[in-house]
């Protein structure tokens, strides 16, 4: 029997975000599922016309029923109020007058949605909470731990994840804190996706020899604020050019005066980097001319639950890729693979001297290819939400 699926996402399909890490599963799901989705988009995305029919048709494509909803973030706790309500309302309108097997939660505000649906029906649910939503707003400077606000909502993760009838993580450390903590009883109940792309959206365009390139080519994708630091990322790169000609690109859509600032500040000529804004799919074309992704992730509580999509972006297009070691799941990936490089922040010599071993293995590109479609292929993430939208096939069919 045909699973229906109701999809609640507080993230805009008409993002890049939102594109990649909803649609990109969704499309592939809906070949097995009938799928409903409620997207929360934001009011200067929905001007675009064009983009809007874009994904309309693509929508269509894929028999996905889309439904718009307007996203609002002033004043906040207001506007969040009221996005709940709407999206509750359609939300109970459409499983009143439609079967749906399951309620697919992308987040916590979308979970809360369900806990008042519930009220009125006893639909499963699935909780793909993505990380640890509170404590990300405490890390990352929004809340801090005495607000209401946070205290409200560390009270309401309990109660989504004992209503929840599966819950998905990002991360292998996530699912052990959970546990741990006995905030999940049943390790069964909860199942890792770690975020994914679509393979066919990236192209390997490049090849490592056993001799260096004339200038190495650096990359920092995404924000540089709130969970980045960048300064590591500066620190390191002026150490790799004191050895070796190399240039650093940030590819940033809103930030870069500051990027422009940090680079003053760590005394960078303009020909030692550059700043650009790119769509999704000049994304592909400039990592393809990389030869490493560098980030550095802020260590804190919250992003052990975490693992960034630019890891998947970097793989995919053969790029491999230096950070911290911002947690388990990252620490554990970059001593079983060669593609991966973990920042000695004490000593970047040894840092650098792994870097340029990568560097001049040719098969270096091919590798993180190779690991890409195992990991992190959004075709691979989409089979264990088959399985989980299957469980609940076969228990309405039993009943």
């Amino acid at each position: 029997m045909e699973t229906k699926v109701l999809y609640i996402s507080y993230d805009g399909i008409l993002e890049p975000l939102g594109f990649s890490q909803v649609f990109g599963y969704l499309k592939i799901l809906s070949e097995s599922c009938s799928i409903t989705l409620i997207s929360f988009e934001k009011p200067q995305d929905l001007m675009d016309i064009e983009k809007v029919s874009k994904i309309e048709k693509e929508m269509v494509r894929f028999q996905i029923d889309w439904i718009r909803k307007t996203y609002h973030n002033s004043p906040t706790l207001l506007a969040t109020l009221w996005d709940v309500l709407t999206g509750f309302c359609s939300s109970l309108r459409i499983i009143t007058f439609t079967r749906i097997d399951l309620i697919h939660l992308r987040g916590y505000v979308p979970m809360l949605m369900a806990l008042l649906i519930g009220k009125f029906s006893s639909k499963k649910l699935l909780f793909d909470m993505r990380g640890f939503w509170p404590d990300e707003k405490v890390d990352r400077g929004a809340w801090t731990k005495k607000s209401l606000i946070y205290k409200t909502f560390k009270y309401l993760e309990k109660v989504f994840l004992f209503n929840a009838d599966f819950i998905v993580t990002l991360t292998k450390a996530s699912k052990e804190y959970l546990l741990n903590e006995d905030l999940v009883k049943f390790k069964e109940k909860i199942y890792v996706i770690p975020t994914c792309v679509d393979l066919l959206s990236f192209k390997v365009q490049k090849e490592f020899k056993n001799t260096l390139p004339e200038v190495i080519n650096f990359v920092h994708l995404g924000s540089v604020d709130t969970a980045y630091d960048i300064n590591p990322v500066f620190q390191l790169f002026r150490s790799f050019n004191t050895r070796f000609t190399s240039k650093l690109h940030f590819i940033n859509r809103d930030k870069k005066e500051y990027i422009e600032r940090k680079a003053k500040e760590y005394n960078l000529i303009e020909q030692e980097y550059e700043v650009v804004s790119c769509t999704q799919e000049e994304v592909s074309n400039l990592l393809s001319t990389m030869h490493f992704g560098v980030f550095y992730l802020n260590e804190n509580f919250s992003i052990q639950a975490s693992f960034p999509t630019k890891i998947a972006e970097f793989l995919a297009t053969g790029t491999p890729f230096i950070c911290n070691n911002f947690n388990k799941d990252i620490k554990e990936f970059c001593s079983d693979n060669e593609v991966g490089i973990l920042l000695n922040s004490s000593n970047f010599e040894i840092t650098i001297d792994e870097a340029i071993k990568v560097l001049k293995q040719p098969i270096s590109p091919k590798r993180c290819r190779e690991i890409s479609k195992t990991m992190f292929d959004v075709n691979e993430g989409a089979k264990v939400y088959k399985r989980i939208y299957n469980l609940v096939s076969m228990d309405e069919g039993m009943r």
